[in-house]
C-alpha cells in the first residue's frame, strides 16, 4: 500500500499494528512503529495504545514503556495493557506500582484488568503473587470470574495450599461456576497437587459432562501420587465411554506407566494410541525412551552382549 503512494490514516493504522502484533517479530514492530512516526500517527492515542499492546506481545516491555510514557492521557485500557505485560515479565513491583498509579488518578481497574495480573503471575511462575493478587482483588469488591478461577488454581497446587484452594472451590459453587470446564479442570489439578485424590475423583464426577481436560487432570493427579495402577483404569474407563483423548491424554499416562515401572503397558498404549489415530509429539517419544531402554536391558541379547564385553 506505502509501496503504492497511498496513504494510511489513524483508523487503519491501529489495524496495522495489531496484525504486527499477531506476528511477535521485534524487526517488524521497530518497523511500523518508525513508519507511525513518518506519517504523523505518533501521537494518536489509538495508535499509541495499539503499539503498547504490540511491544507486550513482542516481548518487548521496555519499548512498551517508552511509548507509555509519552501517552499524555492514559486511559484504564493503555494501563490495563502494561500491568498485564509487567505482570508477564516478573516485574511484580513495576505492575503493582503501576496499578497503585492508576487507582490515584482515578481510574477503577475492571476484572480484565485484575485477570492479566493473575494469568501473567501464574505464567511467570511467580505464585504467591499470583494468589496475592487474587484476594487483593477479592477484598476491593471485585467478583471473581471463571478466568480468574482457573489463573489461580495452578499456583495455589503449585504452593500445595489446601485451605484457600477448598476457600476457592466452595465460591465455585457458589457462583454456578462447576459447568466452566476450564474451572473444573484447574480445580482437578489443584486437588492432585495437594495430593488430594478423592477429592480429584469427588469433583469429576460431579461433571454432568465428561470434559478430556478434567479427564486428563485426573489422570496425571492420581498418577503424581504414586496410583498409577488407578490412573490406567480410569483412563480405560474414559475411554470407553467415548472421551475424545487426545495427544495429551495418551503421553500423560504413557509417561506416568513409563516412569513407574510398566514399560511394557507404556508401549502397548503408544502402540493403541497409534491404532486410534492419535498423533504423537515430542513429549510422546521422549517418555517413552526409558521405556525402551529397560526393555532393551533386560532382553537375553543385551545381557550377552554387555557379559561379553
Amino acid at each position: 500500500m506505502l509501496s503504492r503512494g497511498l496513504a494510511t490514516d489513524s483508523f487503519l493504522f491501529p489495524s496495522v499494528v495489531r496484525a504486527c502484533a499477531g506476528l511477535q517479530s521485534s524487526q517488524s514492530a521497530q518497523q511500523v512503529h518508525a513508519i507511525s512516526f513518518s506519517s504523523g500517527f505518533a501521537l494518536d492515542s489509538f495508535v499509541q495504545s495499539s503499539l503498547v499492546h504490540m511491544y507486550i506481545k513482542c516481548d518487548r516491555i521496555g519499548d512498551a514503556r517508552k511509548v507509555f510514557d509519552r501517552v499524555p492521557e492514559r486511559d484504564v485500557i493503555i494501563y490495563s495493557a502494561l500491568i498485564s505485560g509487567y505482570s508477564r515479565s516478573w516485574c511484580v513491583d513495576e505492575a503493582m506500582r503501576l496499578l497503585d498509579e492508576m487507582r490515584d488518578l482515578g481510574f477503577v481497574p475492571n476484572v480484565v484488568l485484575w485477570n492479566g495480573m493473575i494469568a501473567g503471575f501464574s505464567q511467570s511462575k511467580l505464585y504467591a503473587s499470583t494468589v496475592g493478587v487474587f484476594q487483593k482483588m477479592h477484598s476491593q469488591g471485585f467478583e471473581p470470574d471463571g478466568s480468574s478461577i482457573s489463573s489461580v488454581l495452578p499456583a495455589i497446587g503449585e504452593l500445595e495450599d489446601l485451605d484457600i484452594g477448598v476457600q476457592i472451590h466452595g465460591h465455585v459453587i457458589k457462583r454456578g461456576l462447576k459447568s466452566d470446564k476450564c474451572v473444573v479442570s484447574a480445580l482437578v489439578d489443584m486437588y492432585g497437587k495437594c495430593a488430594c485424590t478423592l477429592d480429584m475423583s469427588r469433583v469429576v464426577g460431579e461433571m454432568d459432562e465428561l470434559d478430556v481436560g478434567a479427564c486428563n487432570a485426573l489422570v496425571t493427579g492420581l498418577a503424581r501420587n504414586g496410583l498409577v495402577d488407578n490412573a490406567l483404569e480410569v483412563f480405560r474407563q474414559f475411554k470407553g465411554q467415548g472421551v475424545e483423548l487426545n495427544t495429551v491424554s495418551w503421553t500423560s499416562i504413557s509417561a506416568s506407566c513409563s516412569q513407574n515401572g510398566k514399560d511394557m503397558e507404556a508401549l502397548e498404549l503408544f502402540r493403541e494410541m497409534q491404532i486410534e489415530g492419535v498423533e504423537p509429539n515430542s513429549m510422546t517419544i521422549s517418555c517413552l525412551l526409558p521405556a525402551c531402554g529397560n526393555i532393551a536391558e533386560g532382553s537375553p541379547l543385551f545381557r550377552f552382549q554387555k557379559g561379553d564385553a
